[in-house]
């Protein structure tokens, strides 16, 4: 144990933390259990790969203590973590207050013998930042941090690193989690674990394995050399997702319209403009050209132009403690003296002085994942990827080629949606991916050892969600994979669009899977209408002021015969179509032209309990397996349809035994006023598995009208409810009643 750690008391410790020009130091082990409980797992706070972080609490302020996992395996990461943190202090980078690096003989029992082993503890002392990483405010701009903080962390994010290049450390882990954030909202890079020091004269290393976080990675990460541009890379992912809430490529004025939807007017032509220029800033950091990617000095001197146009510039290094001394000053300062200061962060000023500018057109950036590279150029580069890669396309190459469509089909979605399983599983089923081997087996049995297998390698990777449903995302490594080898799968990402202007790509002639982020009457009408070859047309959400008219619906139905799934407000989310003031929704008659439609959808908003009206000629739809109409309510009488298999929306189907291929059916009302609604209905619906809720049994008169609905042969659902109205007057007695409950006797 460092001799120079003993005598340290948490009250030095905290002295230490409230003086800042106090040098890192020797902690002793004893110091760092007192102060997190023995590190107890009611003071842990987070938890990564290399370490465990616990919360250390003193007398009157509180640390953090990091403390590795597995010191043998680690002690690089730890010498290096602590080399570069005793050669920093910045405002930017989280305050080091010193380490243990203790090493005690312990007696162990070993092959019936006791031996002396040596027993490492190495731990990490820092400040503690309440606010948590910059990972949990990671938002789009219609929620979240407004502008101006997002603005500041930015900022800050660019100094830390600028700092870092200046004292020759390559961070080489920048990402949203290794960002902390204090009470102010200061950013400070932390997590060193990774990190190079360069020589004086060094500009790049080369080393046989690199580590990091994939989707923050340079994609040179391969070729074994390491270079500032590593962190440059990094940083531009972040500050687009700063921007848009998401990583990857966003057009520049796409971002700029997102945000000044959400901004005030006075504040509007100066804020837009830090938004254009740090959405350029990320773009040129991104580039995959590692040569054509700027310094930290050019993104400083960038950022310090929009301050310069925001009628503010912030000097020297200011502290998160000044920045509360700061504002409490102000607080209690007479009015007169407020008023002339408004460039403390976090105060307002009275008057905003802008400037107007002029700003050159830009040339999109074209990203690497747009459907364009060939599957054999990527097979001809795939040498010069790391082993991760390699393993990844070895293990995709080795999937059942059915699998491995339906994986490819996933890629029309956006990079981080989630994928609820229920949706894929349909979806796949509609396009035909999914293939049993006999007439018995089940495709949701087999597409769900599709899913299953998908996980085990990683492709999908499962989320938590509020319901039980269940839902996936797919990483972004993978996803650029997917990009480069599904060729007939195509997304338009245009949430960003103004309403004026609308998104102006080029749709591929020859795409077969199209997914659209936003409703546009004159997109679709423009671009899409002419695919002919498209069998998947799926719009995510509409907004709230937009009307999905019924004569587009109509042309889609004349125009786009291949297609198999028809999804408009795709989106479980309240992104659903808001249908007109007769509040009724008309399924046009063409519907009957699309031969092939599998999966259906016009989810339709709960607002006003709205009407769906069907026509006849959807009968003529004879593989149709799934109809969501979300909130719409539907009264229709299919008669017998073999295929269909689920109905997601309110409903009254009269006669719904003829449905034999139903999955799903949550509520069945008994009655007996209506023909078509009485209990043996059920009889030959033996497929219906998960939850099924009957009610109205007060209308069932004996057990052996109660057999009739044959639910013991029903050995796919899980939950069963079943229902009385108490205050029906013509309810039997509770003999009779008792009975028909023997009668409904569930599948064992």
């Amino acid at each position: 144990m460092d001799r120079r750690s003993s005598g340290i008391t948490p009250r030095d410790l905290e002295c230490m933390l409230c003086d800042e020009t106090a040098e890192p130091k020797a902690l002793p082990l004893s110091l760092l259990e007192e102060i997190t409980g023995d590190f107890s797992d009611e003071q842990e706070i987070g938890r990564g790969g290399f370490a465990v972080v616990y919360k250390g609490k003193l007398e009157n302020r509180t640390v953090a203590v990091k403390r590795m996992s597995n010191t043998y395996m680690y002690e690089k990461e730890f010498q290096r973590e602590v080399e570069c943190l005793m050669m920093v202090k910045h405002k930017n980078v989280v305050r080091f207050l010193g380490y243990c690096a203790d090493t005690q003989g312990s007696m162990e029992k070993y092959d019936g013998k006791f031996v002396m082993a040596d027993v490492q503890q190495r731990l990490l002392c820092f400040e503690y930042l309440p606010k948590g990483s910059l990972h949990e405010y990671i938002t789009d701009t219609s929620s979240g941090l407004p502008w101006r903080d997002r603005y500041r962390i930015i900022e800050g994010v660019c100094q830390g690193l600028h700092y870092l290049h200046q004292k020759n450390i390559v961070h080489l882990d920048l990402k949203p989690a290794n960002l902390l954030l204090d009470d102010n909202l200061v950013a400070k890079i932390a997590d060193f674990g990774l990190s190079r020091c360069f020589g004086e004269m060094q500009s790049r290393v080369i080393t046989e394995n690199i580590a990091g976080t994939l989707g923050y990675l340079a994609p040179e990460f391969g070729n074994g050399v390491i270079t500032y541009q590593f962190d440059i890379y990094s940083l531009g992912v972040i500050i687009i997702e700063i921007l848009t809430g998401k990583k990857g490529y966003h057009a520049v004025d796409n971002v700029v319209g997102s945000w000044s939807n959400v901004m005030g007017k006075s504040q509007s032509n100066v804020q837009l403009e830090q938004v254009r220029v740090c959405a350029e800033i990320g773009i040129e950091c991104t580039n995959f050209n590692p040569a054509k990617r700027p310094d930290t000095q050019y993104v400083i001197n960038r950022l310090a132009e929009t301050e310069t146009i925001d009628g503010y510039i912030e000097t020297g290094v200011i502290t998160s403690h000044q920045v509360r001394s700061l504002s409490h000053q102000a607080e209690h300062a007479p009015n007169g003296l407020r008023q002339d200061t408004p460039n403390t962060p976090g105060a307002a000023s009275s008057e905003e002085n802008v400037t107007a500018v002029t700003v050159a057109e830009t040339t999109p950036y074209n990203s690497f994942w747009k459907n364009t590279a060939k599957l054999d150029m990527l097979n001809a580069k795939v040498h010069k990827l790391n082993e991760t890669m390699r393993s990844i396309w070895s293990i995709y190459q080795r999937l059942n080629p059915d699998i491995r469509r339906c994986l490819e089909y996933c890629s029309i979605f956006p990079r981080r949606c989630k994928l609820r399983r229920n949706q894929l599983v349909a979806l796949w089923m509609a396009q035909g991916f999914v293939k049993t081997s006999c007439a018995t087996e089940d495709m949701e049995d087999v597409a769900e050892g599709y899913i299953q297998e998908l996980v085990s390698c990683s492709f999908l990777q499962p989320e938590q969600t509020w319901d039980k449903i269940g839902c996936f995302t797919i990483h972004d490594v993978v996803h650029g994979l997917l990009d480069k080898v599904a060729r007939n799968c195509f997304r338009i990402e245009n949430a960003g669009s103004q309403g004026g202007e609308g998104w102006n790509g080029d749709v591929p002639r020859d795409v077969q899977h199209l997914f659209v982020e936003k409703y546009d009457t004159k997109l679709i009408t423009g671009k899409v209408l002419g695919l002919e070859n498209l069998c998947t047309l799926i719009v995510y959400g509409v907004e709230e002021d937009t009307l999905v008219k019924e004569r587009v619906i109509e042309s889609i139905c004349k125009r786009l015969l291949k297609l198999r799934v028809l999804a408009i407000a795709f989106s479980q989310e309240p992104a659903a179509i808001k249908i007109n003031v007769c509040n009724k929704f008309s399924v046009p008659e063409s519907i009957s032209q699309l031969k092939h439609l599998r999966y259906l959808a016009f989810r339709i908003s709960n607002y006003g309990y709205p009407k769906v009206i069907l026509p006849s000629t959807i009968r003529k739809l004879q593989h149709i397996q799934l109809l969501d109409f979300g909130d719409g309510y539907v009264e229709f009488n299919f008669g017998v349809h073999v295929h269909l298999r689920y109905i997601m929306s309110r409903f009254q189907l009269p006669n719904i035994g003829g449905l034999i291929s139903l999955h799903t059916l949550r509520d069945f009302k008994v009655s007996n006023l209506q023909e078509g609604y009485d209990i043996k209905q059920l009889r030959d619906l033996n497929k219906l598995r998960g939850y099924l809720h009957i009610k109205g049994l007060e209308n069932v008169r004996s057990k052996e009208e109660a057999l009739e609905a044959n639910l013991a042969a029903k050995e796919r659902l899980t939950e069963l409810e079943l229902r009385w109205s108490c205050n029906a007057s013509n309810r039997c007695s509770r003999q009779v009643d008792a009975e028909v409950l023997e009668g409904l006797c569930p599948p064992p």
